[in-house]
């Protein structure tokens, strides 16, 4: 089904949509870019820190689990958004095509 390109964009859900989606994006990259900024800076300027053992006579530095973390961190980020936008927008993205529908006697 075809809609006009117009009157979704000037739809002020669409529009709300638009800026709900923006804005979790925008907070879950600037989350992850001070983490992986953390880390370089750390790793620049307290390097001995990421070097020190785990503990215990380990071999395993502090920084292997950090930069561990980090990814893990990047890829559960990346399914909750995914989770969220399967759910919330995806439910949002419906309401506005069905009352769309609607208005244009579709």
């Amino acid at each position: 089904m075809a809609y006009d390109a117009q009157s979704i964009t000037k739809d002020p859900r669409f529009q709300r949509l638009c800026r709900q989606r923006q804005s979790l994006r925008l907070a879950l990259v600037a989350f992850l870019v001070a983490l992986y900024l953390a880390f370089a800076l750390i790793s620049l300027y307290a390097p001995a820190w990421f070097s020190a053992s785990i503990g215990g006579g380990s071999v395993v530095a502090i920084g292997i689990p950090v930069a561990y973390a980090i990814i893990v961190a990047s890829i559960l980020l990346s399914a909750f958004y995914v989770h969220w936008a399967n759910t919330r927008f995806a439910a949002l993205e419906h309401k506005i095509k069905e009352s769309l529908k609607k208005e244009l006697g579709r």
